[in-house]
């Protein structure tokens, strides 16, 4: 039996190696729990967006450092996340909103950074290619939303 997956990525990157009826399984066991539903929402619904600019914020982390050395994972921080989306966040300072993003991508394994911040730029495809809008509108529909207003789920 394999390790359990602790990573977002690490999830994320099964589903996008799996094939088949293997695919579909893994995205429905892991596309209904947290973290997995908000990163998807975050990435296929137009409506889920998290208060801060685009693109990568200047953030520094230390590649080489092993992912089980870090103060937390992103399945901690997905609430904290919530709490920086559109719709939630506007009574939040624009720099304070900046600084709790920066303060969560800082605090997780680098590749779990990396996939938070593709998905925030709905990039998430650049990183999963077989994690398709389609496939996952097939199998949670309520992720997958486009051209509607700004508005937290």
């Amino acid at each position: 039996m394999s390790a359990p997956l602790r990573y977002v990525n690490e999830v994320l990157s099964k589903i996008d190696k799996a094939e088949g009826d293997e695919k579909v399984e893994l995205l429905k066991k892991y596309g209904a729990m947290h973290p997995y539903n908000m990163i998807l929402s975050l990435n296929f619904d137009e409506r889920v967006k998290i208060n801060v600019p685009e693109g990568v914020p200047p953030y520094k982390q230390d590649e080489s450092q092993h992912p089980d050395t870090f103060q937390t994972t992103l399945s901690q921080q997905i609430k904290r996340v919530g709490g920086i989306l559109v719709g939630r966040s506007e009574n939040v300072p624009k720099m304070q909103r900046e600084s709790i993003f920066i303060q969560i991508l800082e605090g997780v394994p680098p590749r779990e950074a990396e996939v938070l911040v593709f998905a925030k730029d709905k990039a998430l495809e650049e990183l999963y290619p077989t994690i398709t809008f389609d496939l996952v509108k097939e199998h949670f529909p309520q992720y997958c939303v486009k051209s509607t207003p700004n508005v937290a789920v």
